[in-house]
């Protein structure tokens, strides 16, 4: 039986928790404690990357390719020096969500330019 990693409580094979695919990292949640920790962090619990809003069920593929691809450097991030840290990473969030709407209209068949 798997635990929950933030309130280390057991997770029960028919209670709802999600399973979070978020660059790589794999771990088990209650669905409560998700909900409190990403209207607090907005970010993964591990890695500390972007993380999906609680029920999200989209393009985590689609997130796992642009980290992978990220840490391989094929896609980089250039910002000036005097921006805050909390404004980068609010860049990269709207970024994601972009990508994302983006391959959410494709699938609906509705081709828009970038």
């Amino acid at each position: 039986m798997k635990e929950c990693i933030i309130c280390y409580n057991a997770v029960k094979k028919n209670e709802k928790s999600n399973l979070n695919l978020i660059c790589e990292c794999r771990y088990v949640v209650h669905n409560k404690c998700y909900k409190k920790w990403y209207e607090q962090k907005k970010s993964c619990i591990i890695c500390r990357e972007f993380a999906y809003p609680p029920g999200f069920r989209g393009q985590q593929q689609l997130l796992r390719d642009i980290c992978y691809e990220r840490r391989q450097g094929n896609i980089t991030l250039t910002v000036r020096r005097n921006v805050e840290p909390r404004i980068i990473s609010f860049m990269k969030a709207i970024i994601i969500v972009i990508i994302i709407y983006y391959v959410f209209l494709k699938e609906k068949g509705r081709n828009i330019d970038l």
